[in-house]
């Protein structure tokens, strides 16, 4: 696992109202478990969290996201962080705010 404030953000969005909305997010951790990585990242005023999920299926990428709004028992970055690997992931567009 690497942690620390580096900017990786291996996001790919079409949508440019869903860039705006976390354009204010840094990340703050990354790791790789096998063909799974995770991108931790957390709103800088507010400290609201969001975690990105890429799944690697024989070159095949899969990215889902989870934040509260699909996860409402995490209620910080720290915990959301820690259950990464359980946590409910979705599509960009099905979160909310």
């Amino acid at each position: 696992m690497t942690q620390g404030t580096t900017q990786f953000l291996p996001i790919i969005l079409t949508n440019t109202a869903e860039v705006s909305v976390f354009q204010n997010y840094k990340t703050n951790d990354y790791d790789v478990d096998g063909t799974t990585s995770y991108v931790g990242q957390q709103e800088i005023t507010t400290g609201d969290w969001l975690l990105q999920k890429i799944e690697d299926s024989s070159g095949d990428l899969t990215i889902t996201w989870a934040n509260i709004s699909n996860n409402v028992l995490e209620l910080t970055y720290t915990d959301a962080w820690t259950d990464r690997a359980t946590l409910t992931y979705n599509l960009i567009g099905d979160l909310t705010i």
